[in-house]
């Protein structure tokens, strides 16, 4: 670990907590995590503290860190990267839905929100990204908001403003829940009843780095996030990103993940994460890319049969996936990063719908119904886990079939 940018992961009771008594090693890594707190720590039981290497450590130097009482470990702090592909503003009047037909939003939105038995209740969705743009005309009113008004949380600046300077972050979440009807720009796969939790995780360049992205999940669990949206992907196999899954997934969070932009095949020996944990995990789903008028995998997407359990529209032949963007804009942008928060919105919108039926879905039930309402495209098998392609009419039915019988003891199902 010399020289490397270092993370301690930390019981957040230790910090104020005078550590001179430890031995050289453990006070250089522990010196800045135990006596300056962060912001946001007060608000996670384990924080992840970055802290430079400022000494060579030996591996008994590393030992004695980690043996600490309050520290759970010690490990690199490797960067994680946005995964859009950035393309050219496009004019808002012109509404580009190309991604929606795809997956059949305009018949979910009849059975999602059907005035006798749809959703009344919202979802939140975080996103965990660069950042967005609360004041963004189609966002606006989508957002969610804490106890004292609140959007979110900024764990790279660490301050209570999580305003998106990259423009990744607002694209995503207008893909979940831009404004349908309002007469400008485009609409998100959920829309209405959507609420947006901005958790800035990455930096201008879209970069980040995993102490940040470890905060960032765990805070949008403990704040009652339904549903996380990471579109974001690294190559380090890091356990505890694994375990910042893990406790949001037992917080009864469904996690969605996207499978990165490198045209790669993801193996055990040619890993990505956070998406090549998905298939250990129920209620956490990788996502690629399909593109949405050939219905083909761009070269672009990353792909397994084994890792990417399921893709959403992630190019739209030379336009782009259109939505908002930063400074009050619209783009279009190609990318897993695109296909993710589609997936999200129709998590979200099925945790909204059982809620609203006063019936409750834990993260492995969303997962399976989204799943189970797939289409399964033998053009898509060789690249993702049963050629599965998103539909969210047909997941709309599905959650229709379970919970509205009609008179004749069948399924109401339009």
């Amino acid at each position: 670990m010399a020289g490397q940018e270092l993370m301690v992961l930390v019981d957040t009771s230790c910090l104020g907590v005078n550590p001179s008594a430890h031995s050289k090693a453990t006070q250089a890594l522990l010196g800045p995590a135990l006596t300056v707190q962060h912001k946001s720590f007060s608000d996670l039981k384990i924080a992840a503290v970055p802290v430079s290497a400022i000494q060579k450590l030996s591996a008994t130097d590393v030992a004695d860190v980690t043996a600490h009482p309050c520290v759970k470990g010690v490990s690199e702090n490797p960067r994680f990267n946005i995964t859009g592909l950035q393309m050219a503003p496009v004019d808002p009047r012109l509404g580009d839905q190309l991604f929606r037909p795809a997956i059949e939003v305009e018949g979910a939105e009849r059975l999602f929100f059907h005035p006798l038995y749809g959703i009344t209740q919202p979802a939140t969705v975080a996103i965990v990204d660069t950042g967005v743009q609360a004041s963004h005309p189609d966002l606006a009113s989508r957002m969610w908001r804490g106890p004292n008004g609140e959007v979110g949380y900024d764990f790279f600046n660490g301050d209570g403003d999580p305003d998106d300077d990259n423009g990744h972050g607002t694209h995503v979440a207008g893909l979940v829940g831009a404004q349908k009807g309002n007469g400008i720009g485009g609409a998100g796969v959920m829309g209405e009843y959507s609420r947006l939790m901005a958790v800035k995780t990455q930096s201008k360049d879209g970069g980040g780095l995993l102490s940040d992205l470890v905060n960032g999940i765990r805070w949008a669990a403990d704040k009652g996030a339904d549903v996380i949206n990471l579109s974001i992907a690294g190559t380090e196999d890091a356990p505890f990103l694994r375990e910042a899954v893990e406790y949001a997934l037992a917080k009864n969070v469904v996690v969605v993940v996207a499978s990165g932009n490198n045209g790669q095949e993801i193996r055990a020996d040619n890993l990505y994460t956070p998406v090549g944990y998905a298939k250990d995990y129920q209620g956490m789903i990788g996502v690629g890319a399909f593109d949405a008028l050939s219905f083909q995998r761009p070269i672009f997407s990353n792909y397994s049969p084994t890792y990417v359990e399921l893709s959403a529209p992630g190019a739209a032949g030379t336009a782009g996936i259109f939505s908002t963007f930063y400074q009050s804009r619209y783009i279009a942008i190609d990318g897993t990063s695109m296909a993710a928060p589609q997936v999200s919105a129709a998590a979200a919108m099925s945790i909204a719908f059982m809620k609203s039926n006063q019936r409750t879905l834990l993260p492995a039930e969303v997962e399976a119904l989204i799943q189970q309402a797939a289409i399964q495209d033998s053009g898509l098998s060789t690249s993702f886990v049963g050629g599965r392609r998103l539909n969210v009419k047909r997941l709309g039915q599905l959650l229709l079939q379970s919970t509205v019988i009609d008179s004749s003891g069948g399924f109401d199902v339009p």
